[in-house]
């Protein structure tokens, strides 16, 4: 779980480092914004968060195709 300071004072909670990886790629998670290190109740620059690094990593590759819908089937011979 990640409690997030975005640039906009707001904070938000993202619950796993998928869904970083969402709010990175939309842009509501940029480099500015801060991420609380728990052990210390500290709001830190998430930009040095290896998880956000992970995470811009991720929102940069594109993410797996849409499936296509298959070709219609031809309709069963009637008799």
């Amino acid at each position: 779980m990640y409690q997030i300071r975005l640039a906009s004072g707001e904070e938000t909670v993202f619950q796993s480092i998928d869904e970083l990886t969402i709010g990175v790629r939309s842009g509501i998670v940029t480099a500015d914004a801060l991420i609380l290190h728990k052990k210390t109740g500290q709001w830190l620059p998430i930009a040095r968060h290896p998880h956000f690094q992970i995470a811009l990593a991720n929102a940069r590759t594109p993410g797996p195709a849409a499936p296509r819908p298959s070709a219609p089937r031809p309709a069963a011979p009637t008799q």
